[in-house]
């Protein structure tokens, strides 16, 4: 019985760990959180962006995930004709839309949310338009009070 007891409580922990229901979450360490946190806002291009959601993607949280909002936020408002550069990846990487999404987010300036929804709804790159509807209303809601 004891024995059984054991084999439950270890269950327990591999699922509180996410390891049991397939989740791949890592945990962010200390290292990692440094090293993500010191690049984050300074990211001045989609794939230094995307490099560093596949590196610290696990640390985006806190300060680090308003660092990675600042450079999302900047990439759209001043270099909105590399807009194909995201598409690019987002085909590459499915689950890069949505923390680029994530990252237009309620932190950000009202001015830049209000310039990507203008962008996004009347500046749309011709095969970009799914993409620009899902930047615009990623805008409004953040822009929402």
């Amino acid at each position: 019985m004891a024995r059984l007891l054991l084999v439950g409580c270890l269950l327990c922990c591999v699922f509180d760990l996410g390891f049991a229901n397939g989740s791949s979450r890592r945990v962010c360490t200390k290292q990692e959180a440094m090293a993500a946190d010191k690049e984050a806002a300074y990211l001045r291009t989609w794939k230094e962006i995307h490099r560093s959601y596949q590196r610290y993607g696990h640390c985006d949280d806190g300060a680090i995930a308003s660092g990675y909002t600042e450079s999302v936020v900047q990439n759209l408002t001043t270099r909105w004709n590399r807009l194909y550069e995201l598409g690019g990846l987002l085909d590459k990487d499915p689950g890069f839309e949505a923390f680029v999404l994530k990252h237009i987010s309620p932190t950000a300036l009202t001015e830049d949310l209000q310039q990507i929804k203008v962008l996004a709804t009347k500046s749309c790159p011709g095969k970009a338009g799914d993409l620009c509807g899902k930047l615009a209303k990623a805008a409004e809601r953040a822009l929402k009070p």
